[in-house]
């Protein structure tokens, strides 16, 4: 804890007990209340935290822990050209140059303005390979082939 909390909770029981004076003046000439007032804020903790709390850390889904530890390195953004040449036909049709790898083979147009990869992996609509699309999406829409391989920009 810093050195202004226990002072600017001094201050605030001497201010509201009616005394004037800053919690460094305080001196025998204040009332035995005051001294007793000030002595206990000084013991007792400050109810008001002096830094603010830590931002929650956002907690993972399921399915983004689950794509983490089975492939290291995904979800990760690659460039429309380097993706097998079926999915890439439909990212460039939209004029999408940019695509998040959610896994090996499988594919969703990037967003520069929403980075959070996770993001992707939670809202997916796929394009790529049928049987990683069966296995992890199998919730998602999208269109599928079979045999599409990692691009040339993703882990092998």
């Amino acid at each position: 804890m810093n050195k202004i909390g226990p002072l600017v909770a001094v201050a605030a029981v001497l201010l509201l007990a009616g005394c004037s004076a800053p919690a460094a003046q305080t001196s025998a000439t204040h009332s035995t209340h005051h001294a007793a007032a000030s002595s206990k804020a000084e013991t007792e903790p400050d109810p008001s935290p002096s830094t603010p709390e830590p931002a929650p850390v956002p907690v993972e889904s399921a399915l983004v822990q689950q794509i983490k530890a089975q492939f290291p390195g995904y979800p990760l953004v690659v460039d429309v050209s380097s993706i097998d040449y079926r999915p890439q036909n439909g990212f460039n049709a939209s004029g999408t140059a940019k695509v998040v790898a959610l896994v090996p083979g499988l594919y969703m147009a990037y967003n520069p303005a929403v980075t959070d990869l996770d993001f992707y992996v939670d809202n997916a609509t796929v394009s790529g390979d049928c049987t990683m699309m069966k296995a992890i999406f199998s919730h998602s829409g999208g269109e599928c082939w079979d045999g599409v391989q990692p691009g040339s920009e993703e882990p092998h």
